[in-house]
């Protein structure tokens, strides 16, 4: 092969693995902003709000065009709802609603 060829064949593949990861991304989001993000709501229910975190699990996902991460919370003794918070760009977190049949840690 000539040294062409392998620069070209070498920029396609750099290109691909780039396209690749930004389609990731894109789709999943970062996983360290995710995890800081769960972290951030969880010191914000535990100090905040006064909740015990032995009573709360929480799946953290994308959930709002507004804010780049925020979580689906659960809290154990009330298992069948889920709510919502949000991490708006400026640090500052919000409740964004719940949905089930209760709603017995909705912040008014």
């Amino acid at each position: 092969m000539s040294k062409k060829v392998m620069i070209i064949t070498s920029f396609l593949i750099v290109l691909v693995i780039v396209g690749v990861a930004a389609a990731y991304l894109g789709l999943h989001g970062n996983p360290f902003t995710k995890k800081e993000a769960g972290q951030k709501i969880e010191a914000y229910l535990v100090h905040d709000k006064g909740y015990n975190i032995e009573k709360v699990e929480g799946t953290y996902s994308f959930t709002s065009s507004n804010a780049p991460y925020g979580a689906n919370v659960v809290f154990k003794d009330e298992p069948n709802t889920t709510y919502s918070y949000i991490i708006f760009k400026d640090g500052h977190i919000d409740q964004a609603g719940y949905s089930g049949n209760t709603s017995k840690h909705l912040i008014k």
